[in-house]
Protein backbone atom coordinates (compact mmCIF):
# COMPACT_ATOMS: atom_id res chain seq x y z
CA UNK A 1 0.00 0.00 0.00
CA UNK A 2 1.33 3.20 -0.78
CA UNK A 3 1.44 5.11 2.92
CA UNK A 4 1.40 9.23 1.54
CA UNK A 5 3.24 11.41 4.27
CA UNK A 6 1.60 14.61 3.62
CA UNK A 7 3.80 17.63 4.12
CA UNK A 8 1.30 20.21 4.17
CA UNK A 9 -0.65 18.58 6.69
CA UNK A 10 2.96 18.27 8.46
CA UNK A 11 3.26 21.79 8.96
CA UNK A 12 3.74 22.96 12.49
CA UNK A 13 1.98 26.56 13.74
CA UNK A 14 4.95 28.49 13.85
CA UNK A 15 5.86 27.89 10.22
CA UNK A 16 2.65 28.34 9.04
CA UNK A 17 2.29 31.74 10.90
CA UNK A 18 6.36 32.84 9.65
CA UNK A 19 4.70 31.89 5.71
CA UNK A 20 1.93 34.56 6.73
CA UNK A 21 4.17 37.09 8.29
CA UNK A 22 6.03 36.88 5.10
CA UNK A 23 3.33 36.97 2.36
CA UNK A 24 1.55 39.53 4.65
CA UNK A 25 4.52 41.74 4.01
CA UNK A 26 4.94 41.61 0.67
CA UNK A 27 1.50 41.86 -0.49
CA UNK A 28 1.10 45.12 1.02
CA UNK A 29 -2.41 45.61 1.26
CA UNK A 30 -3.09 48.86 2.75
CA UNK A 31 -7.30 49.18 2.48
CA UNK A 32 -6.99 47.21 6.07
CA UNK A 33 -5.17 44.67 8.78
CA UNK A 34 -4.79 41.16 7.38
CA UNK A 35 -5.18 38.54 9.95
CA UNK A 36 -4.61 34.59 9.86
CA UNK A 37 -7.86 32.89 10.86
CA UNK A 38 -7.22 31.49 14.09
CA UNK A 39 -8.81 30.54 16.96
CA UNK A 40 -9.72 34.18 18.10
CA UNK A 41 -11.49 34.86 14.53
CA UNK A 42 -13.43 31.72 14.52
CA UNK A 43 -16.87 32.82 15.64
CA UNK A 44 -15.95 36.17 13.66
CA UNK A 45 -15.45 34.65 10.28
CA UNK A 46 -18.71 32.12 10.28
CA UNK A 47 -20.39 35.17 11.54
CA UNK A 48 -19.48 36.96 8.17
CA UNK A 49 -19.63 33.77 6.18
CA UNK A 50 -23.47 33.58 7.21
CA UNK A 51 -24.26 37.25 6.69
CA UNK A 52 -22.59 37.77 3.19
CA UNK A 53 -20.95 34.71 1.23
CA UNK A 54 -24.15 32.18 1.81
CA UNK A 55 -27.13 34.51 1.38
CA UNK A 56 -25.03 36.03 -2.47
CA UNK A 57 -23.46 33.02 -3.99
CA UNK A 58 -25.52 31.90 -7.11
CA UNK A 59 -25.83 28.19 -5.67
CA UNK A 60 -26.94 28.76 -1.72
CA UNK A 61 -29.69 31.07 -3.10
CA UNK A 62 -30.53 28.64 -5.95
CA UNK A 63 -30.97 25.68 -3.05
CA UNK A 64 -32.42 27.90 -0.30
CA UNK A 65 -29.68 27.53 2.60
CA UNK A 66 -30.43 28.40 5.54
CA UNK A 67 -27.40 28.60 8.27
CA UNK A 68 -27.71 25.75 10.74
CA UNK A 69 -25.62 23.87 13.51
CA UNK A 70 -24.18 21.38 10.25
CA UNK A 71 -23.45 24.00 7.75
CA UNK A 72 -21.59 25.85 10.83
CA UNK A 73 -20.06 22.48 11.39
CA UNK A 74 -18.80 22.64 7.99
CA UNK A 75 -17.23 25.54 7.98
CA UNK A 76 -15.51 25.30 11.61
CA UNK A 77 -13.63 21.88 9.81
CA UNK A 78 -11.81 24.74 7.33
CA UNK A 79 -10.82 27.44 10.15
CA UNK A 80 -9.15 24.45 11.78
CA UNK A 81 -7.02 24.14 9.67
CA UNK A 82 -5.64 28.24 10.73
CA UNK A 83 -4.84 28.71 7.02
CA UNK A 84 -7.57 31.19 6.11
CA UNK A 85 -6.84 34.61 5.67
CA UNK A 86 -9.54 37.61 6.55
CA UNK A 87 -9.07 41.69 5.89
CA UNK A 88 -10.31 43.71 9.05
CA UNK A 89 -10.93 47.67 8.75
CA UNK A 90 -10.47 49.87 11.44
CA UNK A 91 -13.37 49.03 13.77
CA UNK A 92 -12.53 45.28 13.04
CA UNK A 93 -15.13 44.87 11.25
CA UNK A 94 -14.62 42.21 8.06
CA UNK A 95 -13.90 43.49 4.82
CA UNK A 96 -13.00 40.46 2.53
CA UNK A 97 -12.67 36.45 3.63
CA UNK A 98 -10.15 33.70 2.10
CA UNK A 99 -11.46 30.28 3.05
CA UNK A 100 -8.83 27.63 2.62
CA UNK A 101 -7.86 24.87 3.23
CA UNK A 102 -5.31 21.72 2.97
CA UNK A 103 -7.60 18.45 1.37
CA UNK A 104 -6.13 15.09 0.34
CA UNK A 105 -6.51 13.19 -3.25
CA UNK A 106 -7.98 10.21 -1.77
CA UNK A 107 -10.74 11.91 0.28
CA UNK A 108 -14.43 10.71 -0.24
CA UNK A 109 -17.86 11.63 0.83
CA UNK A 110 -21.17 9.89 0.80
CA UNK A 111 -23.18 12.89 0.99
CA UNK A 112 -26.74 11.15 1.13
CA UNK A 113 -25.97 9.41 4.29
CA UNK A 114 -23.87 12.26 6.12
CA UNK A 115 -25.14 15.50 5.32
CA UNK A 116 -28.73 16.15 7.13
CA UNK A 117 -29.98 19.51 5.15
CA UNK A 118 -31.08 18.56 1.62
CA UNK A 119 -30.11 21.99 0.57
CA UNK A 120 -26.38 21.64 1.98
CA UNK A 121 -26.19 18.26 0.35
CA UNK A 122 -27.49 19.31 -3.34
CA UNK A 123 -24.75 22.10 -2.91
CA UNK A 124 -22.20 19.73 -1.97
CA UNK A 125 -22.96 17.22 -4.17
CA UNK A 126 -23.32 19.79 -7.30
CA UNK A 127 -19.35 20.94 -6.64
CA UNK A 128 -18.21 17.18 -6.44
CA UNK A 129 -19.89 16.57 -9.93
CA UNK A 130 -17.62 18.96 -11.42
CA UNK A 131 -14.46 18.23 -9.28
CA UNK A 132 -14.73 14.80 -10.68
CA UNK A 133 -14.72 16.14 -14.13
CA UNK A 134 -11.95 18.33 -13.35
CA UNK A 135 -9.61 15.56 -12.56
CA UNK A 136 -7.46 17.95 -10.47
CA UNK A 137 -5.47 15.70 -8.73
CA UNK A 138 -4.82 13.51 -11.77
CA UNK A 139 -4.36 16.27 -13.97
CA UNK A 140 -1.41 17.66 -11.65
CA UNK A 141 0.01 14.09 -10.22
CA UNK A 142 -0.84 15.36 -6.94
CA UNK A 143 -1.55 13.62 -3.66
CA UNK A 144 -2.47 16.72 -1.38
CA UNK A 145 -3.34 20.56 -1.97
CA UNK A 146 -4.51 23.78 -0.77
CA UNK A 147 -7.94 24.31 -1.26
CA UNK A 148 -9.80 27.68 -1.87
CA UNK A 149 -13.58 27.05 -1.18
CA UNK A 150 -15.01 30.28 0.00
CA UNK A 151 -14.00 34.35 -1.22
CA UNK A 152 -16.41 36.95 0.23
CA UNK A 153 -16.41 40.58 0.28
CA UNK A 154 -18.37 43.14 2.33
CA UNK A 155 -21.12 45.12 0.47
CA UNK A 156 -19.84 47.87 2.20
CA UNK A 157 -16.37 47.49 0.52
CA UNK A 158 -17.00 46.51 -2.70
CA UNK A 159 -14.87 47.41 -6.09
CA UNK A 160 -12.12 47.81 -4.34
CA UNK A 161 -10.65 44.66 -5.89
CA UNK A 162 -10.34 43.01 -2.37
CA UNK A 163 -11.02 39.59 -3.22
CA UNK A 164 -7.58 39.80 -5.87
CA UNK A 165 -5.76 40.93 -3.10
CA UNK A 166 -6.32 38.23 -0.35
CA UNK A 167 -6.23 35.72 -3.55
CA UNK A 168 -2.81 36.89 -3.70
CA UNK A 169 -1.82 37.18 -0.35
CA UNK A 170 -2.84 33.54 0.48
CA UNK A 171 -0.75 31.94 -2.33
CA UNK A 172 2.15 34.04 -1.35
CA UNK A 173 1.83 32.83 1.80
CA UNK A 174 1.21 28.76 0.14
CA UNK A 175 4.77 29.60 -1.24
CA UNK A 176 6.25 30.36 1.68
CA UNK A 177 5.41 27.03 3.05
CA UNK A 178 8.21 26.03 1.10
CA UNK A 179 6.94 22.59 -0.03
CA UNK A 180 7.73 21.99 -3.77
CA UNK A 181 5.80 21.53 -5.87
CA UNK A 182 2.48 22.48 -3.59
CA UNK A 183 -0.78 22.21 -5.39
CA UNK A 184 -3.72 24.77 -5.34
CA UNK A 185 -7.35 24.19 -6.28
CA UNK A 186 -10.51 26.69 -6.26
CA UNK A 187 -13.69 27.05 -7.54
CA UNK A 188 -15.47 30.15 -9.41
CA UNK A 189 -19.77 30.02 -9.44
CA UNK A 190 -20.17 33.86 -10.01
CA UNK A 191 -18.55 36.07 -12.45
CA UNK A 192 -16.46 38.04 -9.96
CA UNK A 193 -15.15 35.21 -8.40
CA UNK A 194 -14.03 33.42 -11.80
CA UNK A 195 -12.91 37.18 -12.67
CA UNK A 196 -10.29 36.81 -9.93
CA UNK A 197 -9.43 33.62 -10.57
CA UNK A 198 -8.72 34.12 -14.36
CA UNK A 199 -6.79 37.57 -14.04
CA UNK A 200 -4.40 36.81 -11.01
CA UNK A 201 -0.70 37.26 -11.60
CA UNK A 202 0.00 33.47 -10.27
CA UNK A 203 -1.30 31.67 -13.52
CA UNK A 204 -4.67 29.48 -12.35
CA UNK A 205 -5.35 26.82 -14.99
CA UNK A 206 -9.27 26.70 -15.59
CA UNK A 207 -9.39 23.03 -15.19
CA UNK A 208 -13.32 22.33 -16.04
CA UNK A 209 -16.44 24.45 -16.71
CA UNK A 210 -19.53 22.62 -15.06
CA UNK A 211 -22.86 24.06 -16.16
CA UNK A 212 -25.63 24.34 -13.49
CA UNK A 213 -27.64 22.98 -15.75
CA UNK A 214 -25.97 19.62 -15.57
CA UNK A 215 -27.55 19.24 -11.85
CA UNK A 216 -30.39 17.24 -12.49
CA UNK A 217 -32.20 15.22 -9.73
CA UNK A 218 -35.32 13.27 -10.91
CA UNK A 219 -35.38 14.90 -13.86
CA UNK A 220 -35.94 18.14 -12.45
CA UNK A 221 -32.51 20.90 -13.21
CA UNK A 222 -32.62 22.32 -9.54
CA UNK A 223 -30.60 25.09 -10.03
CA UNK A 224 -32.39 27.61 -11.37
CA UNK A 225 -32.53 32.03 -11.29
CA UNK A 226 -29.14 32.43 -11.11
CA UNK A 227 -29.12 35.19 -13.40
CA UNK A 228 -25.79 36.22 -15.39
CA UNK A 229 -24.17 33.10 -13.43
CA UNK A 230 -24.37 29.62 -15.30
CA UNK A 231 -21.69 27.60 -14.31
CA UNK A 232 -19.18 26.34 -11.61
CA UNK A 233 -15.57 26.83 -12.53
CA UNK A 234 -12.66 24.62 -11.48
CA UNK A 235 -9.41 26.03 -11.30
CA UNK A 236 -6.11 24.44 -10.25
CA UNK A 237 -2.43 26.23 -9.78
CA UNK A 238 0.98 24.61 -9.22
CA UNK A 239 3.89 25.59 -7.72
CA UNK A 240 7.46 24.27 -8.86
CA UNK A 241 9.68 26.93 -7.86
Amino acid sequence: MDEFKSELQALTDEQIQKAFEAARDEANITEGKLVRITKEYYQKAKDFIQEYFIPQEPLEKAFGVQWNDEIDEFWQSFYDWNISLMLLDENDEVMAIRTTRFAMANESHDYDKDVKTESWRHVLKFVDQGEAKSKYFYHFKAKECVHFFGLGTNNKYRNMHLASKLLNASVLMIKNFGIRPVYIKGEGSNIYSKAVYEHNKHGFELLHDEPFENYVVDGQKLIQNTGDNKSLRFYGLSVLS
